[in-house]
C-alpha cells in the first residue's frame, strides 16, 4: 500500500518542483505551483502518518535513535512551518529557555512528526497572533518542548 500511495504523489511533487524551477515559467504560475507543492507535501505527510499508525496497530512500529543537535532540529522545524505561518500572517518563534544547545539521542523523524503536527494544529486554529515554541532541558535530563498558540 505504501508504494501505491507514495509513488504517484512523489511524482506529482517532483514534476511540480521541476516546472516551478523552470526559468520560462510565468511568475503567477510559479505562485500557483507553490500552493500545489505545499499541499502535495501536506498530503504526503498525512499518508505517512496513516501508514505509521497502521504500523503501530500491527506491532511493527520501529524507533530508530540517532544523535542530533536540538537547535539544528528546531531550525529545520522552523523552516518547514514558516511558509504556513506567513500565509496566515502569524508569528512563529522558538525560545531556548536555558540558552544552551543540546545533543539529543532520540528518533529524530518521530519527534519531528510530533512537533510538526502540534504546530500545524496551532496554525490551523490560530487566527491572530502566533505560535511560540519553548525548548527547555530540565534538571533530570528531560527535554521539554511546549507549543503555545494565542
Amino acid at each position: 500500500m505504501s508504494h501505491e500511495l507514495r509513488t504517484p504523489l512523489n511524482s506529482i511533487i517532483g514534476l511540480t518542483e521541476l516546472i516551478s524551477d523552470d526559468t520560462t515559467t510565468f511568475p503567477k504560475t510559479k505562485d500557483r505551483l507553490k500552493i500545489v507543492l505545499r499541499n502535495g507535501k501536506k498530503l504526503l505527510a498525512l499518508i505517512n502518518n496513516i501508514l505509521e499508525f497502521s504500523k503501530i496497530e500491527s506491532g511493527k512500529f520501529e524507533i530508530i535513535k540517532s544523535d542530533f543537535i536540538i537547535s539544528e532540529f528546531m531550525n529545520d522545524v522552523f523552516q518547514a512551518m514558516e511558509p504556513l505561518v506567513t500565509e496566515k500572517d502569524l508569528q512563529l518563534s522558538i525560545v531556548f529557555e536555558n540558552n544552551r544547545d543540546l545533543l539529543i539521542h532520540s528518533d529524530r523523524h518521530k519527534l519531528e512528526q510530533i512537533i510538526l503536527n502540534l504546530i500545524s494544529n496551532a496554525i490551523k486554529f490560530t487566527e491572530i497572533g502566533g505560535i511560540k515554541i519553548n525548548v527547555n532541558d530540565t534538571l533530570n535530563n528531560t527535554l521539554r518542548i511546549d507549543v503555545i498558540d494565542t
